[in-house]
């Protein structure tokens, strides 16, 4: 984690506090980072010094106005502007991270030699949700 990620993350984590949606801007900065990984060429496209910063944000506003959140197009617009756009994945982490601790999330990975079927993972969540004081991310 870096020290823009935790600065970053941590601000956008404090202003959805604020206005009380947290959730819906954790999965809207999700929901980016995953578009983000899957376009590397577009994550490429906005961080590239040899286009003007008013190009690449005009970038930004045309792929996710509409689409996202007003915080969350002007918070990649500003890492953008402060040549970080990098490090939304980072950002992305430390939201996350405050997240669940506020909420008393604890994620958990659960590996099996075979595949569960649906009923039996149900199963166990409920097992697991009904002997713990965790919640289970879905």
């Amino acid at each position: 984690m870096t020290e823009l990620g935790r600065a970053y993350g941590g601000a956008l984590f404090s202003l959805a506090q604020d206005e009380g949606i947290e959730k819906e801007l954790l999965e809207q900065l999700d929901g980016v980072c995953h578009i983000l990984r899957d376009n590397q060429m577009y994550m490429r496209l906005i961080r590239d010094k040899s286009i003007s910063k008013t190009e690449r944000l005009s970038l930004l506003e045309q792929a996710f106005s509409g689409q996202v959140h007003s915080y969350i197009l002007n918070f990649m617009k500003l890492l953008c502007e402060r040549d970080g756009f990098g490090g939304i994945f980072d950002c992305l982490e430390d939201y996350r991270n405050r997240y669940n601790e506020k909420h008393g999330i604890i994620p958990a990975k659960v590996i099996t030699a075979e595949s569960l079927k649906h009923i039996c993972s149900h199963y166990i969540i409920v097992n697991f949700y009904s002997q713990s004081t965790f919640s289970l991310c879905p």
